[in-house]
């Protein structure tokens, strides 16, 4: 009898581990848009900003539903990524107040000939130079800058002076910084300044580039025992750089009237259709001399509530014939899609014509790998396929910025190419009905109900 129940398992184990598994490899078909892209170099990688067309129609606000395939149909691996910051740069530059340095003969090179007035505390509180004092036995050193009112990091350093036409010289410098005008810290010995001139030819380098967090005084020594050279002005400067995300805008169309609400003076309704976070808006104001305050709100569909979402006092004016204006709304970050924009009716509102308002969203990077044969298709829109989301980075293996000109191509969007595929993979329709895999349950469940009779007979005829 225990033989007959290890048969009776071994056949259940071949029955269920018979039946196949049943797996639909992703296709072209199972998407409602394609476009083809160019891929013209023979890089491993490629990176694509996600078009506008495509935050449209994806059906997933994480983009899950999309893919790149290849010429043979197959799946490449993709991954998605915020575009890189961009970088900008402001250069700020103020000319410092800065007095000359004198040394007398037999004294300390370096010494300080100013009348210099400090506090009770020991903080200088006064600079005065005594430079019109200064005799026959004084040569000029070089000069004390005075950083106080500066506050900042310095990275450039210019000079202009006083130079005879035709004089040339190369002036090498020591610099050192102070807070106290008495301890003394060296940051830079290897700085000159040049003026040069032979047959009409002029080499001027007047500028030093330094590295100096913070300091309050910065000294300028000339290195040489050779006469000073009289400066006439002494500019630093400071590149201040921000980090700044990539934003595009796009026009919404505006209106009075909505489904589900009566049409209010002063109310305007509009719909955020890219599957995008929304943290911004501007609106601009039909009428020139316009002062409102405006309210934003937001909600998911019809049946939910309207949500504050943001405000501000927008106005467009003209000044002596000169416009000003400020367009800009900062909004909580969100996906819904329909927006309200409440404004007080108070001082006339907006008067005639209605506001245009641009919502600003932030695209996106395909990145992809160029496994088979190209050329490689984006395809997108889909309910029915499993999502997937990838980080870009996890799929970059190997590339650095030494090696991404190499590694990392750009893919072309060829826009000529977009098409419908099959618009119905948006709908999240019944799925059809699988005979095949029917059939093989079926064939189980006969299976098992066989298996189940036969041991049931066999049991009987050992009972007897």
């Amino acid at each position: 009898m225990k033989n007959n129940f290890k048969n009776l398992i071994h056949i259940f184990s071949i029955v269920f581990l018979s039946v196949p598994t049943i797996s639909q490899a992703i296709s072209e078909n199972d998407f409602a848009y394609k476009a083809v892209l160019g891929t013209d170099s023979s890089t491993p990688f490629y990176e694509l900003e996600i078009p506008e067309i495509v935050y449209q129609n994806v059906s997933r606000d994480d983009l899950g539903d999309i893919r790149v395939l290849n010429s043979e149909g197959s799946v490449v691996p993709h991954g998605i990524r915020y575009l890189a910051t961009e970088k900008t740069s402001k250069i700020k530059s103020k000319s410092v107040t800065y007095f000359p340095l004198y040394e007398s003969e037999g004294t300390v090179s370096g010494s300080l000939h100013l009348n210099i007035q400090r506090s009770s505390s020991g903080e200088v509180v006064d600079i005065q130079s005594d430079s019109t004092e200064h005799n026959a036995n004084q040569r000029l050193i070089g000069y004390l800058l005075d950083l106080r009112e500066w506050k900042q990091a310095v990275e450039t350093l210019k000079f202009s002076w006083k130079a005879e036409e035709g004089i040339s010289f190369i002036r090498k410098l020591e610099l050192s910084v102070s807070d106290d005008l008495s301890n003394w810290k060296p940051v830079s010995q290897d700085n000159t300044l040049v003026n040069l001139s032979y047959q009409k030819n002029i080499l001027i380098e007047d500028t030093l580039k330094l590295s100096i967090s913070s300091a309050k005084y910065l000294r300028v020594i000339y290195a040489d025992n050779k006469p000073g050279l009289e400066i006439n002005n002494i500019t630093v400067s400071n590149t201040q750089s921000s980090l700044k995300n990539k934003i595009n805008w796009k026009k919404s169309v505006v209106s009075q009237q909505d489904d589900s609400e009566k049409t209010k003076e002063g109310v305007y309704f509009f719909k955020h259709e890219l599957k995008t976070t929304l943290n911004k808006l501007r609106v601009k104001l039909p009428e020139n001399n316009t002062v409102v305050k405006v309210n934003v709100l937001s909600r998911v569909n019809k049946d939910n509530t309207w949500r504050h979402r943001g405000s501000a006092v927008l106005y467009r004016l003209s000044v002596d014939g000169i416009n000003i204006h400020h367009t800009d709304i900062s909004v909580s970050s969100t996906r819904d899609t329909q927006w309200k924009l409440q404004i007080d009716q108070q001082g006339g509102g907006l008067g005639s014509g209605l506001p245009e308002i641009y919502l600003a969203w932030q695209p996106q990077q395909l990145v992809f790998v160029a496994r088979g044969q190209a050329p490689y298709t984006l395809v997108w829109g889909s309910a029915r396929v499993p999502p997937v989301t990838q980080d870009a980075s996890k799929i970059l293996v190997g590339v650095n910025q030494k090696n991404s000109m190499s590694m990392l191509a750009n893919a072309i969007w060829l826009e000529n190419t977009v098409s419908n595929v099959n618009l119905m993979s948006l709908e999240t329709a019944n799925k059809p009905v699988n005979w095949s895999k029917w059939f093989l349950w079926a064939v189980l469940v006969i299976a098992a109900l066989l298996l189940i009779w036969m041991a049931v007979r066999l049991m009987g005829k050992m009972a007897e």
